[in-house]
């Protein structure tokens, strides 16, 4: 699944910043970009899931998702000294 998802992602101007599990718990964090004005946020996010390429995943991943959140973030200046 990961294989089709990560290309069609980047195909449509989405880059994955990272990802993790939460320890003992059934819990996946990603970071998802997109470098456009936020409000093409929602049209890309629908290109991708109304993708041929998309639908064709089998089994549906989303599926297997029983809770997601999505949250804007933006980043912040880190003094590193």
């Amino acid at each position: 699944m990961v294989r089709v998802r990560r290309p069609l992602r980047r195909k449509i101007g989405f880059q994955v910043d990272g990802a993790w599990v939460v320890e003992g718990e059934n819990e996946f964090v990603w970071i998802l970009r997109h470098d456009g004005p936020p409000e093409e946020w929602t049209a890309r996010q629908a290109e991708y899931y109304g993708s041929a390429e998309r639908k064709a995943v089998d089994p549906d991943p989303a599926k297997l998702i029983a809770h997601a959140e999505e949250r804007t973030v933006r980043p912040v200046p880190v003094d590193t000294s």
